[in-house]
C-alpha cells in the first residue's frame, strides 16, 4: 500500500483521537491488576490465582479453557479452578494471566470483530514464539512472552475508533492499513500503566523498528515469521534475513522457528 494512502485523513483523525482520548483508556479490572503483579514474581502460590478466578469469572473461563486445551488436558476434563490451576503450574499459569489480562483489553467492535480476533490469535502465536527464540539465546523468556503477547494490543483500540465513525469504515483495507500505521503507538498508551518493565514497553513501541535489544530484536523476528507464515510471500527474504542475523540465527534454527509457527497457526485453539 503506497504512503499517500496510509498518509490519509483517517491517520490524521485517528492519531488526534488517540491523542484525544488518552485519559478515557479503559483500566484494568483490580482483579486483572492483581493477577498481572503476581504474574511478574518469579514464584507464587498457583492456588492464590485460583482464589482470584473466584472472584473473576474470566480469569476462571481462562483458566479452564487453558487447562482443557489439547496441549494441556490429555484426555483428561477439568471442571475446578484449583485443578487447573495446579496442572497448569506456575510458569503455566503466568501465561495464562498474560493471556486473560490481553483478552480483557480487547474490545467488542462489531464491525471488525473478525480482525480484532485475527490480531489477538496472531499475538498468542508471536508470544508462543518469541519464547522459543529467546530459548536460543540468552533473553528472558518470559519478558519475551509477554512482549510478544503485548505487542499488537493497540489495534483493538484503534479499530474501537473507526469503527465510531462509519464514514472511514466502508474500506477495510484502508482502515487495516492506517490500524498498521498506529497501533504501537496506541498499545503503549494502553500499557504505559500497568507497572511493566521498560524494556516491554520499548518491545512494544519498536517491533516494527527495533534497535540492537536483544528483546526487541527477539519479538520483530517472531512477528515477522508469524507474519510470513499466515500469508505467504508477504514478506520479503531480505527482512526475514536482517531480522534473523539481528538475532544471531542460522538458518536451521529459523526453519525451525518457521516450522513451530505453521504448527501453531494450525492449531485452532491456540489462543486458548
Amino acid at each position: 500500500m503506497s504512503e499517500s494512502r496510509v498518509d490519509s485523513p483517517l491517520v490524521e483523525f485517528l492519531a488526534k483521537e488517540l491523542e484525544r482520548t488518552q485519559d478515557e483508556l479503559p483500566k484494568l479490572a483490580r482483579t486483572h491488576m492483581h493477577a498481572l503483579r503476581l504474574s511478574r514474581q518469579a514464584d507464587f502460590d498457583v492456588l492464590e490465582v485460583a482464589r482470584l478466578g473466584e472472584e473473576d469469572p474470566s480469569i476462571a473461563t481462562r483458566l479452564l479453557q487453558t487447562a482443557n486445551s489439547s496441549f494441556h488436558s490429555r484426555g483428561l476434563k477439568i471442571r475446578n479452578v484449583e485443578q487447573a490451576a495446579l496442572r497448569l503450574g506456575v510458569r503455566g499459569v503466568r501465561y495464562m494471566l498474560y493471556v486473560a489480562v490481553y483478552a480483557q483489553m480487547v474490545f467488542d467492535v462489531p464491525r471488525y470483530r473478525d480482525l480484532i480476533h485475527n490480531s489477538f490469535r496472531h499475538s498468542v502465536i508471536v508470544a508462543r514464539l518469541a519464547r522459543r527464540i529467546a530459548a536460543l539465546g540468552d533473553t528472558d523468556v518470559d519478558l519475551a512472552y509477554l512482549s510478544g503477547l503485548l505487542h499488537d494490543v493497540g489495534k483493538a483500540r484503534c479499530y474501537q475508533l473507526a469503527a465510531a465513525h462509519p464514514e472511514f469504515g466502508s474500506d477495510y483495507e484502508h482502515v487495516t492499513a492506517a490500524v498498521h500505521r498506529l497501533h504501537a503507538k496506541s498499545g503503549v498508551a494502553m500499557i504505559r500503566d500497568w507497572s511493566l518493565p521498560r524494556e516491554v514497553i520499548n518491545a512494544v513501541a519498536r517491533h516494527h523498528s527495533p534497535t540492537s535489544d536483544a528483546l526487541e530484536c527477539c519479538v520483530a523476528l517472531s512477528d515477522t515469521i508469524v507474519h510470513m507464515v499466515e500469508n505467504p510471500h508477504s514478506t520479503p527474504q531480505e527482512e526475514l534475513d536482517a531480522r534473523s542475523d539481528a538475532v544471531g540465527l542460522r538458518s536451521d534454527q529459523v526453519n525451525y522457528l518457521i516450522d513451530n509457527a505453521r504448527l501453531d497457526n494450525e492449531n485452532e485453539d491456540v489462543a486458548a
